[in-house]
């Protein structure tokens, strides 16, 4: 741009300028400069077009099965990527009555207990009672109160089943009464086990004063 300048004796004439820089910006590089965003937009559009296109024409250019082994792998992918959604937004999900009840599986070990034995554990708890020992109580008084509404048909015990399926379980075959009270003590067993709540001696007594109650209120009906 400065030759043209140079070439000119004396003062510089604006409008020599003006139509010098006009010339500059209508080539090719500077094309479209002036339209703002929108030229932006359709620059990416005509890029993506390309490189759609040229991709179309790779894949078109490899081997069937090559082809046809990518599509299963990219279906493959997008299937896990539902799956993991799916589940992701089940475990999210609340329990039956209202409640957040947790998706961990209770395992036999979390429970704390060492048999199945419903009076071994009721005396167990009693034992964890007096010594003190808050945390035992609170899993032994669950594992408990699976048992008892297992002994009384109101759901089926597993070691591997969740929380939300006992919950599930009881919305179909206890009382209301029923189903609010182990829906309590889930949600008090879940917050020890996996939160941050302490086996402090009030969540113990209150886990053993719901046990009593459940057995007094709950109701033998068969699944």
């Amino acid at each position: 741009m400065s030759a043209p300048f140079a070439a000119q004796p004396g003062p510089v004439d604006p409008a020599h300028v003006r139509e010098v820089v006009a010339r500059v910006l209508a080539g090719r590089e500077f094309a479209g400069l002036g339209d703002g965003g929108v030229s932006v937009l359709e620059r990416l559009r005509a890029w993506l077009r390309e490189a759609t296109r040229h991709l179309h024409a790779w894949f078109q250019s490899l081997p069937a099965w090559v082809s046809w082994a990518l599509a299963a792998w990219a279906l493959l992918c997008l299937a896990a990527i539902v799956a993991h959604l799916v589940h992701t937004l089940w475990r999210a999900r609340g329990a039956p009555d209202g409640r957040h009840a947790p998706s961990r599986q209770a395992s036999f070990a979390a429970l704390g207990a060492t048999s199945l034995d419903l009076d071994a554990i009721r005396a167990a708890c009693r034992a964890a009672e007096r010594d003190g020992d808050w945390e035992r109580v609170v899993r032994l008084a669950y594992t408990a109160a699976i048992l008892r509404l297992d002994e009384a048909g109101c759901l089926r015990f597993a070691p591997s089943k969740t929380n939300r399926a006992y919950l599930a379980d009881l919305a179909r075959s206890a009382a209301p009464s029923t189903q609010a009270r182990f829906a309590r003590m889930t949600e008090d067993f879940e917050r020890m086990v996996y939160g941050d709540r302490a086996p402090e001696p009030a969540l113990g007594r209150r886990m053993l004063s719901e046990l009593e109650g459940l057995y007094g209120d709950v109701q033998a009906v068969a699944l």
